[in-house]
């Protein structure tokens, strides 16, 4: 107690300090709570026995330190008519989209749970996007909005937004700013959708510009899935008093071959379907949209072959579903249960027969229980007891029939059998070689030196028992048939494929740069796809290197179907510029001079020509 209390304090005052000042000993012990100080003096010593102030007390360091914030219980409150109550919020995203959307207003019923998204480009446009959603209520669904419920953002206090809410009537109801919480059900729907569009979009490999196809798919899903508070309706059913169909759903971002118009066909021998990705059916009547390759073009059509397992922007590894039957691997096979009469078919057998005449099983069955050995190794030692089993013609010697017949040995498999040459004349042009022999004695490096009389370092490939047994013929280097047989086996597939691949190596800095472009891909490698592609012309006749160079003179010394195209993109640009009242023709003032101008030509990454009438901003 001395150390709680001080040293040196009388019996008499100790007991009026703890009854009076409770705080000093609450602050003392780091501001416990009521029970620990209850409870302290039994498990320390020299504490005396405090019992908490039974009015309520605040203690400003317990307030400022220990405050926790104050839950939030869901709402049981729910509108009583469509469109009595509004919830609304906004969605930023991290990088633009495919029309270059940044933000998302949400809109949301409080009776039926229907939902709406509009992308925006920027926050000041949800105040235009909310007077059409209330003009969509009042003509569609002749009905108005009576309370709007959304959170203290300036999209929602600025004096333009209270001031169309307040000329149509409309309740304003505002959560306190910081606290999401009050607008939880605009939250939790954002929250719902953000999910479902991420689910759909990785899934199907979209890259993160299209997420606002998969946010407006996402929401025409959501109205379309039965909810818990609905009684197992869906929304769309609630709205609009008719149970609505899913037949129109595919998988977002699947392939489909989608009919192409012959109007839009290039020629009548072009094909009648092209392969696309989904992202979602059309807003404005019985059909789908999808995105055109190679240039990323929105496409609409109302007739398509689906194929729901597929997915074209996936790597090829990737491009089927995991869960599906398509990726289970073949059942293993049950053991024949004849033994050694077994006539069942080997699997691998028949793939080189194409005749009627089937092949006889030769595989030894005392390597029925060595499971270690691979199918290759056993064709491979099949093939070697068979060609030991056939006889050279030119070098076995005369045999001698048994006293008793013994089994004949089963013919060897037509990838085995002996090769019947043609009858070589001495008058052919190839020589005593078959001319397929020589073809590929020429696209062998080592070969073709030997042909040409240049020395050759690699050494030279001797046919092994894997080969076929042929006749042996004179040869030119006096080589030794013995030495032949008992060489090394050397797979000449190896050394071609060898050569291939040396001479696809690059050779220069050019190549390698090339390749290096080709690898990373990007804009770098657009352009120059794009460079590549445009018509070849004359020399003297060629303009600068980058379009953003060339003047109107150069235009005019393309090939025609390139003039054609820059001269339409000019008429555009005029168009868009007569159209947006950008100049007035005038006559020209006394003593002033005309301000001169220039054409600005540019090829976008998806290949498009884009012509540009710019002042040459002096006098």
């Amino acid at each position: 107690m001395k150390s709680l209390l001080g040293i040196g304090v009388h019996q008499n005052t100790i007991q009026t300090i703890y009854q009076v000042d409770y705080e000093i000993l609450h602050q003392r012990m780091a501001h416990p709570s009521d029970e620990v100080m209850r409870r302290t003096n039994k498990f320390i010593k020299d504490f005396p026995r405090v019992d908490p102030p039974k009015e309520d007390h605040i203690c400003p360091g317990c307030a400022q330190g220990k405050m926790p914030n104050k839950s939030f219980p869901p709402s049981t409150q729910r509108a009583m008519e469509p469109f009595e109550l509004i919830h609304s919020d906004l969605k930023s995203f991290p990088i633009e989209s495919y029309h270059r959307f940044k933000y998302s207003i949400v809109f949301y019923d409080d009776y039926t749970s229907h939902a709406w998204t509009v992308n925006l480009h920027s926050k000041d446009a949800a105040l235009p996007a909310t007077r059409h959603f209330l003009a969509m209520v009042e003509t569609k669904y002749r009905t108005k909005v009576r309370e709007w419920m959304s959170d203290a953002g300036g999209e929602y206090t600025s004096k333009a937004f209270k001031a169309l809410l307040n000329e149509k009537g409309i309740e304003t109801l505002q959560s306190i700013p910081y606290i999401h919480q009050q607008n939880g059900r605009a939250k939790r729907l954002i929250r719902t959708l953000t999910e479902k569009a991420e689910s759909m979009r990785l899934q199907a490999c979209l890259p993160q510009s299209w997420w606002e196809f998969a946010l407006n798919h996402a929401t025409h899903v959501y109205n379309l899935t039965p909810q818990k508070q609905l009684h197992w309706r869906t929304p769309s059913e609630i709205l609009t008093n008719i149970r609505p169909s899913v037949d129109h759903l595919r998988v977002l971002g699947c392939a489909a071959y989608v009919f192409i118009p012959a109007e839009v066909r290039t020629n009548k021998l072009a094909p009648k379907s092209e392969l696309m990705v989904y992202l979602g059916s059309h807003p404005g009547g019985k059909g789908w949209i999808f995105m055109r390759g190679p240039n990323n073009v929105i496409f609409s059509a109302a007739h398509a072959l689906f194929d729901e397992s597929m997915f074209p922007r996936c790597p090829k590894q990737q491009g089927t579903r995991a869960n599906t039957r398509l990726q289970t691997p073949a059942p293993v096979p049950s053991p024949c249960q004849a033994g050694d009469n077994c006539q069942c078919p080997i699997p691998g057998n028949d793939i080189d027969s194409d005749d009627d005449e089937p092949a006889p099983v030769v595989i030894g069955r005392q390597d029925k229980g060595k499971t270690k050995e691979t199918r290759i190794q056993a064709r491979q030692r099949e093939i070697e007891e068979q060609i030991r089993r056939v006889p050279v013609p030119s070098q076995a010697p005369p045999v001698t029939m048994p006293p008793h017949p013994e089994p004949q040995a089963p013919l060897p498999r037509r990838s085995t059998r002996e090769k019947k040459l043609p009858k070589k004349f001495d008058t052919s042009v190839y020589g005593k070689k078959h001319p397929v022999a020589v073809e590929k004695d020429i696209t062998r490096l080592k070969d073709w030196k030997k042909v040409v009389g240049e020395p050759s370092s690699l050494p030279r490939a001797i046919p092994g028992p894997s080969s076929c047994p042929l006749p042996v013929e004179e040869s030119s280097d006096n080589e030794d048939p013995d030495i032949q047989e008992d060489a090394p086996v050397i797979d000449p597939s190896d050394e071609e494929e060898g050569d291939v691949e040396e001479s696809l190596k690059p050779s220069s800095e050019e190549e390698i740069n090339l390749l290096k472009l080709c690898r990373e891909g990007g804009v770098a490698f657009q352009h120059f796809l794009i460079s590549k592609a445009i018509s070849p012309m004359p020399a003297e006749a060629l303009p600068k290197e980058s379009p953003k160079e060339w003047t109107y003179r150069d235009i005019l010394r393309l090939p025609q179907d390139s003039l054609m195209e820059w001269k339409a993109a000019c008429e555009r640009e005029l168009k868009a510029l007569n159209r947006r009242n950008v100049f007035e023709l005038v006559p020209r003032p006394k003593g002033r001079k005309v301000i001169k101008n220039r054409w600005v030509f540019d090829v976008k990454d998806d290949g498009r020509k884009r012509a540009h009438l710019v002042a040459k901003g002096f006098s």
